[in-house]
């Protein structure tokens, strides 16, 4: 059972399974007429799959970050990197 189950939901819907995960942020934040807000961020993504899901992993994540209301929310770019590998 993952510790953050809803970090999997996507994948659970999706019936991917998972065998491991690692998501990495990095944001710049810039002075801005309201004060601090973010100017850019940057998320990486690897994800280790059984060898017949690494192409299904990916279009799920482009899918996910597409559909993100947290990214949409956010008034700067948000660039995603995406690294599947096969178990």
């Amino acid at each position: 059972m993952p510790r953050f189950p809803i970090e999997y939901a996507a994948a659970s819907h999706a019936t991917l399974r998972i065998g491991a995960c690692r998501c990495r942020a990095h944001g710049i934040l810039d002075h801005v007429d309201e004060g601090i807000a973010f100017a850019s961020m940057r998320l990486a993504v690897d994800v280790t799959v059984i060898a017949d899901d690494v192409e299904r992993a990916r279009a799920l994540l482009a899918r996910a970050k597409k559909g993100c209301f947290v990214a949409n929310s956010l008034r700067c770019p948000v660039e995603l990197t995406v690294e599947v590998t096969a178990s």
